[in-house]
């Protein structure tokens, strides 16, 4: 991995929470964890 993706990871993370908070769930939580990684 690069030296920057667990920045990036965060930052889409955040987002992802601010945008889905009303939602949010631990299980979506790492499935869209897991995602990001896949997607790098």
């Amino acid at each position: 991995m690069k030296s920057g993706s667990s920045t990036e990871v965060k930052i889409f993370y955040g987002y992802f929470k601010t945008k889905y908070r009303f939602q949010i769930n631990f299980r979506i939580d790492f499935v869209y964890i897991f995602y990001v990684f896949y997607m790098l």
